[in-house]
């Protein structure tokens, strides 16, 4: 049976300050630059080898990033000097346990000091053990990453479809092929039982994150603005945020949307509502471009929008088409919904791992159950 030994921080891994480097001093390149929580940018070289990690340091406190390769630690970050000889991935899971906060420098800007963690003790076991810790969790991870790769294959598969279909198809303005263009409800919001809202975060990247919605009481609720499949929602207030387009590719039917966000509805006797929602994602530059007002009030108004004309394929090769959008939506919508089943797995599994309540071999069994 493997020890597990407890030890202070220090004597785990060494940690240094990362380095400054302004963005005007950045130059494209395979490196990542790491921050606290993400890789923030890319660089021509990575002072420190990989693998290897950082802590957020000034911001996120203690929060791990990961990087296979070399890597630019910023000054906002400690950084992995030495590994004193245990596995760094291990290393790296072991900070995902760690909560730090309440080990700042006390002064008005919280820092994360190394020399206040330095005494922290946490409990290690040996090296065989480390690594097939981090096999287990690696398989998940793995298998993560193989799904996050397929549901961007059939995203760009399905917008390179739309696109060779499209490019001598006709240009319809969206009021004259939509059913609804409506901005969504006021909500009151609720911590108990009610109904999904979305909200502007929910919107990023042509794909609608629910992680970032909350709940509000079935009250506020409107039977029109309930989403329904091939729905097209835009970010309509803010800087930043506005025009931000996204295509609703599931069956939910429980799900609204907040007055921040603009739903456009296809009329399907006029479109085929897969088809113009993907050539609403190809205009959404020209969205963003419509905002109106000062910085930090700026708005979207349905008129302006409703005016953007849409390039579409040719009316009879619309329903073949988007037959095969469904089809690749249907298989990014079950492959991450695959992935959130994996990635909870996993975290579950680390603590447990981690703190050694439960034995790598039947951790490895509930891993395989998922796989």
């Amino acid at each position: 049976m493997s020890e597990w030994t407890l030890k202070k921080l220090s004597d785990v891994v060494e940690l240094r300050r990362g380095f400054d480097l302004p963005h005007k001093q950045r130059e494209s390149g395979p490196c990542r630059v790491l921050s606290a929580g993400e890789t923030v940018g890319w660089h021509k070289e990575g002072p420190i080898k990989g693998p290897g990690f950082v802590v957020g340091r000034a911001t996120n406190l203690g929060v791990p990033t990961w990087s296979n390769d070399d890597f630019w630690p910023l000054n906002t970050t400690l950084y992995a000097a030495d590994f004193k000889g245990n596995d760094p991935k291990f290393l790296f899971h072991l900070f995902e346990t760690l909560d730090l906060s309440g080990y700042d420098s006390g002064s008005v800007q919280p820092m994360l000091n190394r020399n206040y963690i330095s005494h922290v003790e946490v409990c290690i076991p040996d090296l065989p053990v480390q690594r097939a810790i981090v096999e287990v969790l690696g398989a998940l991870d793995d298998k993560i990453a193989v799904n996050d790769r397929a549901v961007l294959v059939a995203r760009q598969l399905g917008r390179a479809l739309f696109r060779a279909a499209a490019a001598a198809g006709p240009v319809r303005r969206i009021d004259e092929i939509a059913s609804l263009i409506t901005r969504g409800v006021t909500p009151t919001y609720t911590t108990a039982e009610g109904m999904v809202v979305i909200n502007q975060k929910c919107v990023r990247d042509h794909w609608v994150d629910l992680r970032q919605a909350r709940m509000m009481e079935r009250s506020g609720a409107r039977a029109d603005r309930v989403l329904r499949r091939d729905d097209v929602l835009v970010n309509s207030t803010g800087q930043g945020t506005l025009g931000r387009v996204a295509r609703w590719i599931i069956d939910k039917s429980d799900i609204t949307i907040d007055t921040h966000v603009t739903l456009v509805r296809f009329d399907i006797s006029a479109v085929e509502p897969a088809c113009a929602g993907l050539a609403m994602l190809e205009v959404e530059s020209r969205i963003e471009a419509l905002a109106e007002g000062s910085t930090g009030q700026t708005e979207l108004r349905r008129d302006l929008l409703s005016a953007i004309e849409l390039r579409l394929p040719v009316h009879q090769a619309q329903h073949s088409l988007g037959l095969r959008l469904r089809q690749l939506d249907d298989l990014a919508t079950a492959l991450t919904g695959e992935s959130d089943r994996l990635a909870e797995t996993r975290d579950q599994l680390l603590p447990l791992l981690m703190s050694g309540k439960v034995r790598v071999r039947d951790a490895e069994r509930v891993a395989s159950d998922v796989l």
